[in-house]
């Protein structure tokens, strides 16, 4: 039989978040730059133009009043979850937490990446880095039956063209 003995706690608890990034693209899912996570904040370089010449870029489309936002539900969370850890017990209940912040920072960071939707399969290739992910390439997916069919009408336009090529 289980007993429950409930205790009144309180407590502080200090952390100092640094650099928590908040994604202001809406046309990528979040879950899949979880894949491409940890970001080295401490290689930030400053803009230049340079760096995006020839390449589509995606402008941000989340202002930053609502990135704070974002930011701030999501430290929110993780605090929660920490001040749950340092009460005594297994089970808690009416746990309060009440989040102080100071000393509040914004950047702005253009975040490379590649997405794709491949023309001939609509399956979404993930996020990748492509700084950081070149030795690990992942492969397009390929159908052996489509390639199969592009080999056998390359072989079909060279026996016709050598035909015709012939008649001559």
């Amino acid at each position: 039989m289980r007993h429950v003995r409930w205790e009144p706690a309180a407590g502080r608890v200090r952390h100092f978040f640094d650099d928590d990034l908040v994604c202001a693209s809406v046309g990528v899912h979040p879950r899949l730059l979880r894949g491409i996570e940890p970001f080295p904040t401490a290689e930030l370089k400053p803009y230049d133009a340079g760096y995006v010449a020839g390449w589509v870029v995606e402008r941000y489309q989340i202002d930053l009043v609502a990135a704070a936002q974002r930011a701030r539900d999501a430290m929110d969370a993780k605090l929660q979850a920490m001040c749950a850890q340092q009460v005594p017990g297994d089970t808690q209940r009416n746990l309060a937490v009440s989040a102080d912040y100071s000393g509040q920072t914004f950047k702005h960071v253009s975040r490379p990446g590649v997405a794709a939707v491949l023309p001939l399969r609509p399956q979404r290739v993930p996020v990748r880095d492509e700084r950081r992910d070149r030795r690990d390439r992942r492969r397009i997916p390929k159908s052996p039956w489509k390639i199969a069919f592009l080999v056998l009408a390359l072989f079909i336009a060279v026996v016709i063209a050598m035909s015709l090529a012939g008649g001559r």
